[in-house]
């Protein structure tokens, strides 16, 4: 690895055939990093989970998305160093900017946020375990385990460029340029390149294409007072991609993949005492082999103490899934309520008021029962993502930015950026009207105080 120039155009670059952006060039360093157990994991980890079961054609994976990533940060910076040469963008920010977008997600665990929001938190309630700390920890370990020709001082600065803020230096000297941290993850207003990439890529893999264009932002960004602003002409796009985002979610939580991503994790938290699946995080050797194929190492063993575990998986194989009996949309600002409110005990305490339209009521419990809290937002929780985003006005005032104004926008504009789903779902289908009657009774017991 030592010939291979970090920031200069020495050795071959490679080029990759990708479905969303054609071809995707990589520098020699950044095929050097590729080319390591650490990122070659990221093909045995689907980017949506079990969507996978719910859309076939949905089964691309974080190797693209991270590929795809790196692809959209090089343009990014480069339109920028093109365009305004008085920024002083180096050739070295050109390669850790792009080796930011193609590591930020080497720390993901097997079926992505399945593992990393569901699981996790469950399987070590107090331990504070991330994606993006397994990630430095994962990058470490790619860089001197394969003798990948990064200096420290550079790594610390991919660091802090997949963070979207400085970390891992107090100080910068010459200081980091403020922009450079907005781009692979912005922590202003939720607009970069890592959600442009999966927004695009999720579309394609389920049947749409959107009505937005990650190119076109590109090259509508412009650097002001340090922040990177959009040119005005361009804020449809940005009020589209913000809609398509909560679009999505309508795809991230089909109430199949729901059920489908709960059964996951409980057959996870199943094998867990046995199998000490959290605690291979601790050892990244160990987490390298952790991958989507956990289902088939827990469904392959002969251990009898899995059994339970394999059974959940083996109603995921045959379609006997959790059974979804009712959904609400309640206001984020009750949300810290909410949680307190829906739980299964709740649920089971007022079904024992229908006992008599419902007997099953009778032997209905917590196991029955399986609540999904999941918050909807635009990207910056209940936040207008506009009010954090600069425009300018096109190419006759290039030097000033400006937030938008009430006629700047249209006005059909959303009055509320987030809300919280609840469900309620059945583990066993006998269950299900038991469980809906509890439910929406204990909905209209609890509504009053959550709309106050």
């Amino acid at each position: 690895m030592s010939g291979i120039a970090a920031y200069g155009p020495e050795g071959e670059t490679r080029v990759f055939n990708d479905n969303v952006f054609d071809y995707i060039e990589l520098s020699p360093l950044m095929c050097a990093i590729v080319d390591t157990p650490q990122f070659q994991r990221l093909r045995y980890i689907k980017q949506m989970g079990m969507a996978y079961f719910v859309w076939p054609g949905a089964s691309h994976n974080r190797f693209e998305h991270c590929l795809g990533t790196a692809h959209l940060s090089g343009l990014m910076v480069e339109h920028l160093q093109k365009h305004q040469p008085e920024l002083g963008i180096t050739a070295r920010d050109i390669s850790c900017v792009k080796i930011a977008g193609l590591c930020h997600d080497l720390g993901h665990g097997p079926f992505s946020h399945i593992w990393d929001n569901q699981f996790m938190p469950l399987a070590q309630p107090h331990g504070g375990w991330t994606h993006e700390h397994q990630s430095e920890i994962m990058l470490d370990g790619l860089i001197a385990e394969n003798n990948v020709p990064l200096p420290p001082a550079d790594v610390a600065f991919v660091k802090d460029l997949i963070a979207g803020e400085v970390k891992h230096t107090k100080v910068h000297s010459p200081p980091e340029k403020s922009f450079l941290f907005e781009i692979v993850a912005n922590k202003r207003n939720s607009l970069d390149v890592d959600k442009w990439d999966y927004i695009a890529r999720d579309l394609l893999a389920t049947g749409d294409r959107g009505d937005w264009s990650a190119l076109r932002l590109v090259q509508s960004a412009r650097v002001i007072d340090g922040e990177i602003c959009y040119n005005l002409r361009d804020v449809h796009t940005v009020f589209n991609l913000y809609q398509t985002r909560y679009r999505m979610y309508g795809i991230y939580n089909h109430k199949t993949r729901k059920a489908l991503e709960c059964m996951v994790v409980d057959a996870l938290l199943a094998a867990d005492p046995y199998m000490h699946l959290s605690r291979r995080v601790e050892d990244p050797k160990s987490y390298l082999h952790l991958t989507d194929d956990i289902l088939l190492e827990i469904e392959r063993s002969d251990d009898p103490r899995l059994k339970e575990a394999q059974s959940i998986l083996r109603r995921i194989r045959v379609r006997e899934l959790y059974r979804l009996t009712d959904t609400v949309h309640l206001p984020y600002g009750a949300r810290l309520k909410i949680k307190s409110i829906f739980t299964a005990e709740n649920v089971v305490k007022e079904a024992q008021n229908f006992v008599e339209a419902h007997p099953l009521a009778q032997e209905l419990c917590n196991e029955h029962i399986l609540m999904d809290i999941t918050p909807l937002h635009w990207g910056m929780k209940d936040k207008n993502p506009f009010d954090t985003i600069k425009f300018y006005r096109g190419k006759d005032n290039i030097q000033e930015s400006f937030h938008l104004g009430p006629l700047d926008k249209t006005l059909i504009f959303p009055q509320v950026f987030a809300e919280v789903m609840v469900r309620a779902y059945a583990k066993d289908k006998k269950y299900a009207e038991t469980v809906q009657a509890a439910f929406n009774a204990l909905v209209n017991r609890s509504l009053a105080d959550l709309l106050a």
